[in-house]
C-alpha cells in the first residue's frame, strides 16, 4: 500500500530523494511497530492477561494526557489569553 502510494506520487509529481526518505522512514516506523507487537506477544503469550495489562497502561497514559491537555487549553485560551493589538 505504501509503495503503491509512493509510486503514484512519483508518477504525478516527479521523483526526489527527499520523498524517498520520507516513505522509507514511514515503512521503517510501520516495521518497528510490528516488531514491538510481536515481541510483546512472545513475552506475554496469554492474550487476555496481556490485553488487561496493556489496557491499564494505555488508560493511565490517556488520562494523564487528558488532564494535561485540558489544563494547557484552559491556561492558554481562558486564564491567560494573548493580547492582540
Amino acid at each position: 500500500m505504501v509503495l503503491g502510494l509512493f509510486f503514484s506520487r512519483v508518477a504525478t509529481a516527479g521523483f526526489s530523494t527527499r520523498k524517498l526518505e520520507v516513505y522509507l522512514a514511514f515503512l521503517f516506523l510501520v516495521a518497528f511497530v510490528f516488531a514491538v507487537e510481536m515481541t510483546i506477544q512472545r513475552i506475554w503469550p496469554d492474550g487476555a492477561r496481556r490485553h488487561r495489562a496493556l489496557g491499564r497502561f494505555t488508560m493511565i497514559i490517556y488520562c494523564i494526557l487528558f488532564v494535561t491537555g485540558t489544563t494547557t487549553y484552559t491556561m492558554l485560551y481562558i486564564l491567560y489569553p494573548g493580547k492582540i493589538g
